[in-house]
């Protein structure tokens, strides 16, 4: 699993790597200073900057995978152990929060690098000066040195809030829909479609009720602040209620397809990397 698990998972970011960028950009601006929306930021972004700024952090992001290993690793341990204590689908919940605070502390300062990478130069017709763009060793060093080892798990706590129960919501919703779409289906429904569709699925509803979450700890994790409760108070008073969903749908464009790729491909793996001499 190790071996092979990383490849089609690098694919799946560099597939979804832009919505995740032009995602970033939209909850870190003020209302619609910028962008209008999703389709007119990912114009904007392609037009004026060009197609690999589509790209900016990508390559950081990848030291993720690490993470991702440490996720997995912890969901199938924290599952099989808690087989005794409670059922199938509150255990895919438990697990699924265990892998993600586990992998929350590997891939926060990861985050908080790439996505000020993301918003670096951006720029639109009007603009008349070149943005200033900072390397990712200068962004690091500086980040470092104004705030220390804090300053690369900004948000730290936020991220913690979004990522555990968006992860515990997912596992157990794609273990309950599982279940359910594979008795209604009908006979001969390869098991790829019922895993896409249940991925999907999942992915679409730890979206929606993580969303706001999202905003929050993107504004901290970009821009620094003294709290969850102090940076989602400001992004009230700037755009009442209409923070709740900014990005939502770039979100929904990166995590649905995501979900439906990673779930295939996580199954796939494990399924060839289960030795069948310990198969029970």
């Amino acid at each position: 699993f190790y071996t092979i698990g990383p490849t089609p998972f690098l694919g799946t970011r560099l597939v979804l790597s832009p919505p995740m960028m032009i995602k970033t950009r939209l909850q870190i601006q003020r209302k619609k200073s910028v962008y209008k929306g999703t389709f007119d930021a990912f114009r904007q972004v392609i037009r004026h900057e060009g197609f690999r700024a589509l790209y900016k952090g990508f390559l950081v992001n990848t030291v993720g995978l690490l993470a991702g290993q440490a996720y997995i690793t912890t969901y199938e341990v924290t599952r099989q152990h808690s087989v005794q204590y409670v059922g199938e689908t509150w255990r895919n919940f438990v697990a699924g929060a265990a892998a993600s605070t586990i992998a929350q502390s590997i891939i926060v300062p990861v985050d908080v690098v790439s996505q000020i990478l993301m918003i670096q130069g951006q720029t639109t017709g009007e603009t008349k000066a070149k943005p200033k763009v900072l390397s990712t060793q200068t962004l690091v060093r500086n980040l470092y040195q104004a705030e220390g080892v804090r300053g690369l798990y900004r948000g730290f706590f936020a991220s913690l809030a979004t990522f555990v129960p968006n992860n515990a919501i997912w596992w157990m919703c794609y273990g309950h829909l599982t279940d359910r779409v594979t008795e209604v289906a009908p006979s001969g429904t390869p098991v790829q479609a019922v895993q896409a569709v249940c991925g999907g699925t999942s992915g679409l509803i730890g979206v929606l009720t993580t969303n706001p979450l999202d905003v929050v700890r993107t504004r901290l994790q970009v821009e620094g602040g003294k709290s969850m409760f102090s940076a989602a108070s400001g992004l009230w008073a700037e755009e009442g209620h209409g923070f709740l969903y900014k990005g939502v749908t770039a979100r929904i464009l990166a995590s649905v397809p995501s979900s439906m790729m990673i779930i295939i491909c996580y199954e796939t793996v494990k399924r060839l990397s289960v030795r069948e001499d310990v198969v029970l």
